[in-house]
């Protein structure tokens, strides 16, 4: 007989295949916490985070090409970690428009 949980590893494994072919690691549990400043309580991994507005978000002004300030990713990290949770539909839909606009 095969442990339920030995189940649920194997049917995931597809998936995690496919999110590592594009780009996204996996992190251990202790990897995780570390990166809440070890609250189980934080939900953003705010160093992940202002990593990836840096190398993914600029701002054109005049024709020239910006990088984001400090001031201004803190401000877009800070926006999200305030967010409160609802419900998991209502808390999407509340991160969604900051994440994509």
């Amino acid at each position: 007989m095969v442990a339920q949980e030995y189940v649920e590893d194997l049917s995931s494994l597809p998936a995690l295949g496919l999110l590592g072919q594009l780009g996204y690691r996996y992190l251990t549990p202790s990897e995780n916490l570390a990166l809440r400043g070890g609250r189980t309580t934080k939900l953003i991994l705010e160093t992940v985070l202002k990593e990836q507005h840096r190398k993914f978000n600029s701002i054109t002004f005049k024709g020239k090409q910006y990088d984001f300030s400090e001031g201004n990713i803190q401000k877009a990290v800070q926006a999200l970690a305030d967010i409160p949770f609802d419900s998991l539909m209502n808390t999407r839909e509340q991160i969604y428009d900051p994440l994509t606009i």
